[in-house]
């Protein structure tokens, strides 16, 4: 169980060039927000009322990655791309088989929330395959209890 307090520690708060390395934080020299900090803010807006988490499994796409969690509420999976992917379907056990409302997708840069075609069958969430991941996107089901 992962617990609900967690505190975020950030390397480099801003962005940091001393020749070769360059260290980019959250904020650019001129402290306006980068992309990191966009996904922070908008991450905590959708998760700061959950109670406990429970973490899932973890997925390598060809061009990114998924991590899962559970939370009293709902089911979501975080999909974080390295280039533009499709997601055809996410394995989510049986904790929400029942009562489910249709499934968001929040992504993390903008904070825009949309509505996702899903179908559920069995253990997995069938995606639509045509939507295109580009940014770090948070995908929720939450049941109805």
């Amino acid at each position: 169980m992962i617990q609900p307090n967690v505190d975020v520690f950030v390397d480099t708060f801003a962005d940091n060039d001393r020749g070769y390395f360059v260290k980019n934080g959250v904020v650019d020299r001129r402290y306006n927000p980068r992309i990191g900090s966009q996904v922070v803010r908008n991450l905590y807006a959708e998760l700061n009322q959950q109670k406990s988490f429970s973490a899932g499994n973890s997925y390598s796409q060809v061009h990114g990655e998924v991590h899962t969690f559970n939370t009293e509420s709902g089911f979501y999976a975080l999909v974080l791309p390295t280039a533009a992917m499709y997601l055809k379907a996410l394995d989510i056990g049986l904790m929400f088989a029942e009562n489910c409302t249709e499934m968001r997708s929040v992504n993390l840069e903008t904070g825009v929330v949309s509505a996702v075609n899903a179908a559920l069958s069995q253990q997995t969430i069938d995606l639509d395959s045509s939507i295109l991941y580009q940014v770090p996107t948070l995908l929720s089901l939450s049941s109805t209890e």
